[in-house]
């Protein structure tokens, strides 16, 4: 699954959009962190869990 995919799925099960926002957010900084260029599905899976 893509990233957007993984964002849209949060929204779809009951995720508020400000809490999409904020996944995306921290998916962006593991994805900086990690050195990455593109945010991918992992990257929101990790901000999931965090």
């Amino acid at each position: 699954m893509s990233a957007i995919g993984e964002l849209f799925g949060a929204y779809s099960t009951g995720a508020s959009l400000r809490r999409v926002l904020q996944l995306s957010h921290i998916a962006l900084k593991e994805a900086v962190d990690a050195g990455d260029e593109i945010v991918e599905a992992h990257h929101i899976q990790a901000a999931l869990q965090a």
